[in-house]
């Protein structure tokens, strides 16, 4: 976890679907394959937050948004990882 690392501002959204969905709990990889070493993020969606999923210098980042209010970026290896730490914190609704 980093609460002090935000997504580069130059970033932009992949439109359609979100790369992860606690709903389903699943993880898109051709979005993640669309996404993975260029200028954007996709959308992980849960029951009590929202995430921004990005690839970045050989990570994964998710800044994690409650109520509409940033409250950490989480770090991984994989995206498994991410969801892993995310709905640890946050549920896994």
């Amino acid at each position: 976890m980093n609460d002090n690392y935000r997504m580069p501002k130059d970033f932009y959204e992949f439109q359609g679907e979100g790369i992860m969905s606690n709903y389903e709990r699943e993880i898109n990889q051709e979005i993640a394959e669309a996404i993975k070493g260029k200028n954007m993020f996709s959308r992980y969606s849960g029951w009590n937050f929202s995430g921004l999923v990005w690839w970045e210098n050989g990570e994964w980042f998710c800044e994690v948004f409650t109520y509409g209010f940033f409250q950490e970026t989480f770090v991984g290896d994989t995206l498994q990882e991410i969801m892993d730490l995310v709905s640890n914190s946050y549920g896994y609704d």
